[in-house]
């Protein structure tokens, strides 16, 4: 066989993998391959892109890790009291069965003799809890939708408390053990900007979702996630307690950042819990 033609077809087999590739013939015969346009040109012919496989092996421990992305969220619904004995909400709409659906409830009162008591009016699991002494709490539940749930619901609160909720529907978590890591603060000091304590989070595309509450006397306190996170409630309930919560997806595992709420005017005090939730079937 001519030294040409053998170049030639020795040079055909790199391009037969999954990376997009090209022939070009230089001018001095000499074949080379190149990627198309969007390629990943750091990976090799047999390479895997990270993101895009579900395959992907985590370091950390040796299971599989998940696609980043595979969460998907909906809707997020509301409610507040300013002083009755629950915070009525409905679900959120577009809730299909085998979502999870995420509470967050900042609760309290000013002259409570003991620490809030929050009742969930069906089924929830409560994965995180953090107290400002007897006079605030701040609390998550999860719920896996079955299709029995009622389309209006409340969580009950100790009588003579206020507070604020919101539940946001997620679509693609782990459905056995959906929560990676929790962490929770009580920030009691009265500032502008309140720091959520970070998580481990140990696949990539868990999905970081974080809350925060307050209290201030004689004002209402409003706060505002930060610009990496995705808010999905800002609420008061039009007295003196204020709420609010956000997320984002990981593209990889590890210690996830730590997210820094505002709020105006400041609050005594506030409240932070961060929650990784797992993707999976």
């Amino acid at each position: 066989m001519p030294c040409w033609r053998a170049r030639f077809l020795l040079a055909l087999a790199p391009c037969v993998s999954t990376a997009a590739c090209s022939l070009i013939v230089n001018t001095n015969g000499l074949v080379g391959s190149a990627q198309e346009p969007g390629a990943d040109a750091s990976l090799g012919p047999d390479a895997t892109d990270p993101i895009s496989d579900a395959s992907i092996t985590d370091s950390s421990d040796g299971s599989d890790a998940l696609a980043p992305g595979k969460i998907v969220v909906g809707a997020t619904s509301t409610g507040n009291t300013a002083g009755t004995a629950a915070i009525p909400i409905a679900l959120p709409t577009g809730a299909m069965t085998g979502d999870t659906l995420v509470a967050s409830v900042f609760a309290g009162n000013k002259d409570a003799t003991a620490a809030c008591v929050i009742t969930p009016a069906f089924a929830w699991t409560q994965v995180a809890r953090v107290d400002h002494g007897i006079v605030g709490t701040l609390a998550i539940y999860t719920h896996v939708v079955d299709g029995t749930e009622p389309a209006m619901t409340s969580f009950g609160i100790t009588s003579g408390s206020s507070g604020v909720a919101w539940i946001t529907d997620y679509r693609g978590v782990a459905v056995k053990s959906p929560v990676d890591d929790t962490n929770g603060a009580d920030l009691g000091t009265s500032m502008t900007t309140y720091d959520a304590p970070a998580v481990q989070a140990r696949h990539a595309g868990d999905l970081v979702l974080v809350a925060w509450g307050g209290y201030a006397a004689g004002a209402t306190p409003m706060f505002t996630p930060p610009s990496q996170l995705t808010t999905r409630a800002a609420l008061t309930n039009g007295g003196s307690r204020g709420g609010a919560g956000g997320d984002t997806l990981t593209l990889m595992a590890g210690t996830t950042s730590v997210y820094t709420a505002t709020a105006a005017p400041a609050p005594d005090y506030a409240l932070a819990v961060t929650v990784a939730l797992v993707p999976g079937p």
